[in-house]
């Protein structure tokens, strides 16, 4: 019972750092960059969407679950899965980007 508490207690903490670190980040990001993308943002907004990953880094190696950041990829992606979602991964960002491209020669397109 008590580190079934514990662990409740753990993922709390894990959700509100989490939370108050994506909303700073996105509160700089914002001051930055009201209106237009720079690349300070585009590497600060790059940098909001890994937080969850590093926090749960952070917490796996502070409870002595993983001894290292190899030991968490490892034991974060099963081998049988592993290249499934690297494949999902790479599309995923590559789509992602293709989209960012569009839009930004879209915006050229309408300023000239």
């Amino acid at each position: 019972m008590d580190k079934s508490i514990s662990n409740n207690k753990k993922a709390f903490l894990y959700s509100v750092i989490t939370v108050i670190c994506t909303f700073i980040l996105g509160g700089i990001i914002f001051a930055i960059a009201p209106e237009k993308s720079n690349p300070t943002a585009s590497i600060l907004f790059i940098l909001l969407n890994l937080i969850p990953m590093l926090m749960a880094f952070l917490f796996t190696y502070q409870s002595k679950e993983v001894n290292g950041l190899w030991q968490f990829f490892r034991e974060g992606l099963l081998w049988e899965e592993r290249s499934i979602v690297i494949i999902r991964l790479t599309c995923t960002s590559c789509l992602l980007w293709c989209l960012r491209f569009i839009r930004e020669c879209k915006n050229l397109l309408v300023w000239h």
